[in-house]
């Protein structure tokens, strides 16, 4: 188990994350957060983090058929969510064990919009959307979504990553380059 996760996660964050210029945040038991923009904001984060939850669906997809080959019984799918806003970042913690991490409302409706999302999905706010409206990346539009403690329903888009294989923002993603 710990074998297959370590080559799950190496390509993830090693092999995605990172190149997308995202940050580790956390391994969450079988999940990562990865986060763009912090602790450096740059202008192309939002469309960074989106060609990297695309590259790591195509990844995913890579990874499924070498396992298959490799007449593993393993078959996984993920799903991703993303939101763009302001979050208080910095170490938090006590003397014995300090973390950097970052905070607040734009984190947990990331957490609501990733739980929505269904295996092999990867959803997107309306405030990230915003921010790569210029890139005519494939969207969905979806009917509003109630989340955990929000008031108002929200509004979501679900990447058609499966037609998004050769967007080109300073870094090419898609099948060739997972």
């Amino acid at each position: 188990v710990l074998e297959f996760r370590n080559e799950y996660f190496k390509v993830m964050v090693v092999h995605i994350v990172f190149p997308f210029g995202g940050t580790l945040e956390k391994y969450i038991a079988d999940a990562l957060l990865a986060v763009w923009g912090s602790p450096y904001q740059g202008q192309d984060d939002a469309i960074m983090a989106v060609n990297a939850a695309i590259a790591m669906q195509w990844a995913m997809q890579k990874l499924n058929q070498e396992w298959t080959t490799q007449r593993r019984d393993l078959q996984i799918q993920i799903h991703i969510g993303l939101n763009t806003g302001m979050v208080a970042a910095g170490n938090i913690g006590s003397e014995n064990l300090i973390q950097y991490t970052n905070i607040g409302d734009t984190m947990n409706v990331a957490s609501r919009i990733c739980t929505a999302a269904q295996a092999g999905e990867v959803y997107i706010s309306a405030s990230t959307m915003a921010k790569i409206a210029q890139f005519n990346l494939p969207l969905e539009k979806l009917a509003l979504i109630k989340v955990k403690g929000k008031d108002e329903p929200l509004q979501l888009y679900r990447v058609l990553w499966q037609d998004a294989a050769d967007i080109v923002t300073g870094k090419q993603i898609g099948r060739a380059h997972v």
